[in-house]
């Protein structure tokens, strides 16, 4: 039911604008059935024309039923259901952080370690990486 009142409400406006090309239809279809019962000397088609007369007034008619139906569960009946909530409740997911332990290596004499900070991130571990340097050493002398 639920389900049904929201469809309605979602496409009243559609249901109104077809609504209202299929009256412009029917009252095409009447005027015509007119005509033709008018102009017809034969009882066929004048029965014809009786049937397609009929058959132009029980499309109208539910037509403006169908109208009168989608105003009455917009005014009457939506009002009245709750709108539907998510059963879902929706929360910020955590944030995993993944932090590897640092690995202690064996570095070379003449080696200077950096520290990397971020600042831009808070709370964050740092790590040593090892960073080789080479002292200067003098040329050969040329002999």
């Amino acid at each position: 039911m639920t389900a049904f009142v929201t469809f309605i409400k979602t496409y009243a406006v559609w249901i109104y604008l077809l609504s209202g090309v299929g009256i412009l239809i029917v009252a095409k279809m009447l005027f015509d059935a007119r005509r033709l019962a008018r102009t017809t000397f034969f009882s066929l088609d004048q029965e014809r024309a009786g049937e397609q007369y009929y058959r132009g007034i029980a499309l109208l008619l539910f037509l403006i039923l169908m109208v009168c139906s989608v105003t009455a569960i917009n005014v009457f009946v939506a009002p009245a259901i709750p709108s539907p909530e998510s059963p879902v409740v929706r929360v910020a997911t955590p944030t995993f952080v993944v932090t590897f332990p640092a690995i202690p290596s064996v570095l070379p004499t003449n080696t200077l370690v950096a520290k990397v900070t971020d600042a831009a991130v808070p709370n964050t571990p740092s790590i040593a990486i090892p960073a080789v340097t080479r002292t200067p050493t003098k040329p050969p002398a040329p002999p």
